[in-house]
């Protein structure tokens, strides 16, 4: 199947600096001639970009593109594909740090299955706060001598501008062989194929970067991870008949609309 992008030269790219890019169809995104990424054409200033969270979160329930989508259903769905891709029977004794922890399901259901967890999230701090979940706006304010045996962003990269920085501040924080577990849209999912520009998840306008596993990939090795594995997490999210089979049917062959991924922190750089 080909891929909706057409030709047309512009910024460099912010994951990987490469100069130029293909224009992807219908949209304001360019495609990265070097590592794949999708990223705007017109970079979208900080102050606009917290303007939006700071409206979105007045109304979290309504504006779930900024504020997160899942919930406690899908957050214990998540937690059991999390257990087998890691090789745990349970998350007892588990220290994790949820990155972009958005009205809070995953911190909640992990704490429920055992694992200490700790939150960073700068928008829904007093709405995770008053949940009792242990968080912080910024991982800078977390105890110094904090360490973690994994790290989870659920649809969180595609929202930074310069996310290779950020997962690189965030490895010291493991200890070493610690893992990382990311997911985001897949930019090459048989809906973004079809749709380009249109894709929903084009359209909403935090969405910064659109991955494909090769730049995912490219991503964290260049932050310092390693082993990087691809997850393929089989499930319908409740549908049943037709409904249910299309997502394990796409999920089966790569196009399926979100990019799981899971790496480790090993060596030097890492803490003791």
């Amino acid at each position: 199947m080909s891929s909706p992008i057409v030709q047309s030269s512009k910024p460099e790219c912010p994951l990987c600096g490469a100069a130029g890019g293909k224009r992807w169809r219908g949209s304001e995104f360019l495609a990265c001639w070097s590592c794949s990424v999708v990223f705007r054409s017109s970079p979208v200033q900080p102050e606009d970009l917290s303007a939006k969270y700071e409206e979105s979160w007045g109304d979290a329930e309504a504006n779930v593109a900024e504020t997160g989508s899942t919930d406690r259903i899908l957050a214990r769905i998540y937690a059991e594909r999390m257990k087998a891709s890691l090789g745990l029977a349970d998350f007892r004794g588990m220290s994790i740090l949820e990155v972009g922890a958005g009205k809070g399901a995953m911190a909640l259901e992990l704490e429920s299955l055992g694992a200490t967890v700790w939150a960073v999230e700068p928008y829904g701090y007093a709405e995770l706060k008053a949940l009792g979940v242990k968080v912080v706006r910024d991982e800078s304010e977390l105890p110094r001598a904090l360490r973690f045996d994994g790290i989870l962003g659920m649809q969180v990269i595609e929202h930074l501008p310069t996310p290779g920085a950020r997962l690189s501040r965030l490895r010291p924080l493991l200890v070493d062989g610690g893992w990382i577990l990311l997911s985001t849209p897949n930019r090459s999912g048989l809906n973004a194929r079809l749709a380009g520009g249109r894709w929903r998840e084009a359209q909403k306008s935090t969405h910064l970067l659109l991955f494909d596993e090769c730049s995912l990939r490219r991503l964290l090795e260049g932050a310092g991870y390693s082993e990087f594995r691809r997850l393929q997490w089989h499930h319908g999210y409740g549908r049943s008949g037709l409904r249910g089979c299309l997502p394990y049917a796409l999920q089966s062959v790569r196009l399926d609309g979100e990019l799981t991924a899971l790496a480790y922190s090993r060596g030097k750089n890492s803490a003791a």
